[in-house]
């Protein structure tokens, strides 16, 4: 009946906030790692509407550390200011 509705979107919104704050954490975790590569990063440029952007951390955090897909690592070829 109705309870099994209600419950069932309880759970969802659960789970989504669940969802929400892992990426919270991962998003966090991220940024300071890219951080470490290069203290001249900003975190609003990653962080949008409360939301982590999560795979341009990561694509930024490869790109600083020269270990982006098909590069050699003495290769890092990163177009963040201030990265090495």
């Amino acid at each position: 009946g109705e309870k099994g509705e209600e419950g069932c979107k309880v759970c969802d919104e659960l789970g989504d906030t669940i969802k929400e704050l892992e990426m919270a954490e991962e998003g966090t975790a991220l940024f300071e790692q890219l951080k470490a590569l290069n203290p001249l990063v900003e975190e609003r440029i990653y962080l949008r509407g409360g939301k982590w952007r999560i795979d341009t951390l990561k694509f930024d955090i490869e790109a600083c550390s020269g270990m982006a897909a098909g590069e050699e690592e003495d290769e890092g070829m990163c177009g963040i200011d201030g990265c090495g």
